[in-house]
């Protein structure tokens, strides 16, 4: 909980201070999610969602897909009657990222039904819980609009945490969803090194190559020219 410290020091004005957010215990993580965005988890048979409102009046949609990309609310237990508005509208101001990213996990948005969540008037703290039957990928999204000059309901963030019923294999740690459709990808095991020649593109200059380390998610960005030249990495 946050609150307000008055000192004495030379800017004694109000200071809202916020304690230190501790960290999860081994098998739990924690996602933010900005208000007016979205985010896409996977979770596993026997996963623990839970989904919480730190300061209230902030709506929240969860569109279940199964292995199939089909709708399956009930793999998290519950019946979904919303129509998936506050998603379909934040995708669609993402023009075509979103629709790149639908098709590759291969996930039909346009028949889903979503599980809402939190209403414009909920309390701060407020929480849902939920527990997965079955593999399944998680849209949750936090809809909302800029806040016009004469309002005062910006959207805001929602906190996810999931527990995980067995803990993963950190060597087999997965990558998250990739900007664009990659040109080339290669998997380089630990303590392995290898190299790729970046070969001249009509129309293009200068070419990106992203290297992302899998078991702690910390990658690195090296532009190359495309005229021939070679990366290495270790």
């Amino acid at each position: 909980m946050a609150y307000v410290q008055v000192g004495d020091s030379a800017d004694s004005r109000p200071r809202v201070l916020r304690p230190g957010i501790r960290a999860p215990s081994p098998g739990t993580e924690r996602y933010v999610i900005p208000g007016g965005g979205c985010v896409g988890l996977q979770v596993a048979g026997g996963d623990r969602v839970r989904v919480l409102n730190p300061e209230g009046r902030q709506p929240c949609e969860l569109v279940v897909f199964n292995t199939n990309g089909e709708s399956a609310p009930g793999i998290l237990g519950v019946e979904a009657r919303g129509d998936v508005d506050g998603i379909k509208a934040i995708f669609a101001r993402m023009q075509g990222t979103a629709g790149d990213v639908l098709r590759r996990q291969n996930l039909k948005l346009d028949r889903a039904k979503s599980i809402d969540v939190f209403g414009r008037e909920g309390p701060a703290g407020e929480e849902a819980a939920f527990t997965a039957s079955d593999d399944a990928t998680i849209l949750i999204g936090t809809p909302g609009s800029s806040m016009r000059v004469d309002e005062q309901n910006p959207p805001t963030e929602i906190e996810v945490f999931i527990e995980r019923a067995s803990h993963p294999d950190e060597s087999e740690g997965k990558l998250p969803e990739p900007l664009a459709d990659p040109r080339f990808e290669q998997r380089i095991e630990r303590s392995r090194a290898g190299a790729y020649e970046v070969k001249a593109l009509s129309g293009f200059r200068l070419s990106t190559c992203l290297v992302v380390s899998v078991r702690t998610s910390r990658c690195s960005v090296r532009p190359c020219s495309t005229r021939g030249s070679s990366v290495a990495w270790t």
